[in-house]
């Protein structure tokens, strides 16, 4: 804080009317050290944002604070929150709060403009009604704003001993006049007005405007990310016509009921990618979920037709358990589908060799008991096609088989076709 003596010679010089702001300054300068220059500096810029000084003190209090680093570029300026502040809030949300001359001095010291033509005026010409200077076309607002309307609380300290104070935030006369207004408890109800000079002497001397004092930071509310399509579809259920998820919006159902929903609609429609890649990191968590699906071998045949990436782990899955079903699929006649999923259960190495040569055995009877010559030859295509895959992977046949395999390629109806001379040329390597 400043002593008394000093405020008062510092607010002396803010009432200057008849000294040019040159001369204010250099008088500011030559009769304070820095410590009490940057002091006094620093608590008239509070006021100076609090709205506590008259007119004319705003206009010599905003020269003092950009003379003192007027060696420096104005965004070096430690004191630029408070000229951006005046300029870019309070003019347009308060205009009354400072004359219109401050404003356009302002600018010119954001404009980095012609300052020398004010540094040579007085404190009466600067208000008078002549008074104006160009208008400003390139400022720069990007300071940060780091003042804010704020009550001192050395206000409130000074309005508790006012009985009938009152203050008003949107004007700097009636803050000055309500502060100075004190009424003391005497017999006879003394009323002591004070000047607003007067007021600036006690406020400058006073130790509380120099505490930290800044309104509490009201951290604003984090964005949230929008939610995208496919997560709506995974975690919601839209309606009660279609499956539901594997988690969803009521968690009324379980992980494992709802991959068993998901089965049975694969039986009959096929699955859209993201239902299929929720389903089968179900069945690789619990495979007992393709015995709890209760399938059919009817059933089977449509889930292999509408989804053979879920058909084959759960019929690889079912063939273990139930012996017959690979007998059941060698029965009937072989599609595009059903040979890309029975391949894949052929080369699995957990099914046993007397499976795959039994299913092989029963599917070449059931092909030569097909009548219709085309259905014929394009199934023959689709199991030599098969066994051949199976065969690169890795698959041997036992001797018995070979020679039946080999027999049944080099047949006259079934010798013509690539898949069945690829085959038999694998055989007799």
């Amino acid at each position: 804080m400043l002593d008394r003596q000093v405020a008062e010679s510092f607010v002396e010089l803010l009432s200057n009317q008849t000294d040019s702001l040159s001369t204010i300054y250099s008088k500011f300068h030559s009769s304070f050290d820095v410590r009490n220059r940057m002091v006094a500096l620093t608590g008239i810029s509070m006021l100076l944002s609090d709205g506590l000084l008259e007119h004319p003190h705003q206009i010599v209090a905003t020269w003092l604070l950009f003379r003192e680093f007027n060696k420096v570029p104005i965004h070096d300026s430690p004191f630029l929150p408070v000229f951006v502040h005046l300029f870019n809030e309070v003019r347009i949300t308060n205009p009354n709060f400072c004359p219109p001359q401050l404003y356009d001095i302002v600018s010119c010291i954001l404009d980095n403009g012609d300052t020398d033509a004010i540094d040579n005026l007085t404190l009466k010409a600067i208000l008078s009604p002549n008074f104006s200077i160009p208008n400003s076309t390139n400022i720069n607002l990007s300071a940060p704003k780091a003042y804010q309307a704020r009550i001192s609380p050395v206000l409130s300290k000074e309005i508790e001993k006012t009985e009938n104070g009152n203050i008003n935030s949107n004007s700097s006369n009636s803050n000055l006049n309500a502060l100075g207004s004190h009424s003391t408890s005497n017999s006879n109800l003394e009323r002591v007005v004070m000047t607003p000079s007067q007021i600036l002497v006690e406020l400058l001397s006073d130790p509380t405007i120099y505490n930290d004092f800044e309104p509490p930071y009201v951290r604003p509310a984090p964005e949230i990310t929008p939610i995208f399509p496919g997560e709506v579809q995974q975690t919601f259920i839209s309606s009660f016509d279609t499956a539901p998820a594997l988690f969803d919006e009521y968690v009324s159902l379980n992980s494992k009921e709802a991959a068993v929903s998901l089965i049975r609609k694969a039986i009959d429609n096929p699955l859209k990618p993201a239902e299929i890649d929720s389903l089968s990191r179900e069945l690789k968590k619990n495979p007992e979920l393709s015995s709890e699906a209760d399938m059919t071998s009817s059933q089977i045949e449509m889930l292999i037709e509408n989804n053979p990436p879920i058909a084959q782990e759960i019929v690889l899955y079912l063939v273990k358990k139930n012996d017959k079903l690979l007998d059941q699929l060698a029965s009937v006649a072989l599609t595009q589908s059903k040979a890309k999923v029975i391949k894949e259960i052929l080369v699995n190495p957990d099914l046993q060799a007397a499976q795959f040569e039994n299913y092989i055995y029963k599917a070449m009877n059931t092909i030569k008991t097909i009548n219709n010559n085309e259905n014929y030859l394009k199934s023959v295509s689709l199991f030599c096609q098969m066994l051949c895959e199976a065969f690169w992977e890795g698959k041997r046949f036992g001797v018995d088989l070979l020679v039946e395999l080999y027999s049944f390629c080099v047949e006259p109806k079934n010798e013509s076709l690539k898949e069945s001379q690829e085959l038999a040329s694998l055989l007799s390597a």
